[in-house]
């Protein structure tokens, strides 16, 4: 809530709507790709290797990478 305030407060309301209207894009546009097995695309699997590994992500019965 803070940082919503500061926004709209030095950028104006309109540019804090706008701005979450983006994220919330994003959000929705990640849980889409998720939700119907959309597959890693091939410049990102060796800039995921860590965080996937670490969070057990490969293990996942539906993990597939790009061949």
């Amino acid at each position: 809530a803070q940082a919503r305030d500061e926004v709209a407060a030095s950028l104006g309301a309109d540019v804090m709507t706008d701005a979450a209207g983006v994220i919330g894009n994003f959000t929705m546009m990640t849980r889409i790709a998720d939700s119907t097995g959309t597959p890693l695309d091939k410049g990102s699997v060796p800039m995921t290797e860590s965080i996937r590994s670490a969070m057990g992500i490969n293990d996942y019965a539906t993990a597939r990478l790009p061949e």
